[in-house]
């Protein structure tokens, strides 16, 4: 799969996951359509699926 997301780009979500790892704690407010997820847990949630796709996601 192609993506336009940039190297830049991805190694900004790399860092921002360091800073911001997903709490366990908010999994279930996750599966929610109109959850209470706090801002930075929906970010790092996005971020981390993207860097999955892409096949960079950090260990």
């Amino acid at each position: 799969m192609d993506s336009s997301i940039t190297r830049e780009e991805i190694e900004e979500m790399k860092e921002f996951l360091r800073k911001n790892p997903i709490d366990h704690k908010w999994d279930e407010e996750a599966e929610y359509f109109d959850s209470n997820l706090p801002p930075l847990q929906a970010a790092a949630r996005t971020a981390t699926s993207l860097l999955k796709d892409l096949g960079e996601l950090p260990e």
